[in-house]
């Protein structure tokens, strides 16, 4: 997906008038589904926030400006969301950031939303002006949040970030190892692996490190 296939970025929120999809993590993951604005050629742009209500729910457009309006002229795409199991109304999603449809130049933009998914917060991005991809968002049962970054080097690698405060704020962790295509869950049961955090990822390519998979611990 070229960045100007994903001029705006939607969450779809479950209906409460659908049980199906209600209070389902794995169904308002894969209800984050991506929007083009406007075409290759260009054209006018709209600042209204893109929110589309189906009978399944209402998907809402996720990277707006402060005033909740869409922010013409970027795109993003690869979105990653996570929510607090002790509060659903918090939540948070992370995705490639791009500040031009024209650009191929990415950062980890992120944004969050403290009413369930109703109204969003953009906090910009992790770090300024720093190649980023493959965004990968979790919890653990505490309700912390978890942010796996790709960035370049050689091998390509990951660093860890954390949020207490439902994505409002990012903090570095430091560096996780892994490569492209990676991937993170934490444990949240209440076995002797609680809060631990795997991660997984592509070990056939020639951009990160040779082994597959590590489990990792956050003091």
């Amino acid at each position: 997906m070229t960045p100007c296939q994903a001029a705006a970025l939607r969450v779809s929120i479950a209906s409460p008038a659908n049980p199906e999809t209600a209070d389902s993590v794995t169904k308002l993951q894969l209800g984050c589904f991506l929007l083009a604005l406007s075409s290759l050629g260009g054209g006018v742009v709209s600042l209204r926030a893109a929110n589309v209500s189906t009978s399944y729910g209402t998907s809402r457009q996720v990277n707006v400006n402060a005033s909740g309006q869409n922010i013409p002229g970027d795109a993003a795409n690869e979105p990653s969301l996570c929510l607090d199991p002790n509060d659903p109304n918090r939540i948070a999603i992370g995705w490639r950031q791009f500040d031009t449809t024209n650009s191929n130049f990415r950062q980890a933009g992120w944004a969050f939303s403290t009413n369930g998914g109703l109204g969003w917060t953009f906090g910009g991005v992790l770090e300024t002006n720093v190649f980023r991809s493959d965004p990968v968002l979790t919890s653990d049962a505490e309700g912390q949040f978890y942010f796996l970054s790709l960035f370049l080097s050689n091998p390509y690698r990951c660093d860890l970030w954390r949020s207490t405060n439902g994505g409002a704020n990012w903090q570095p962790l430091g560096p996780a190892f892994g490569g492209d295509k990676a991937w993170m869950t934490i444990d949240k049961t209440s076995g002797p692996g609680h809060g631990n955090i795997y991660q997984a990822w592509d070990p056939s390519s020639d951009f990160g490190d040779l082994d597959s998979a590590f489990p990792m611990t956050v003091a």
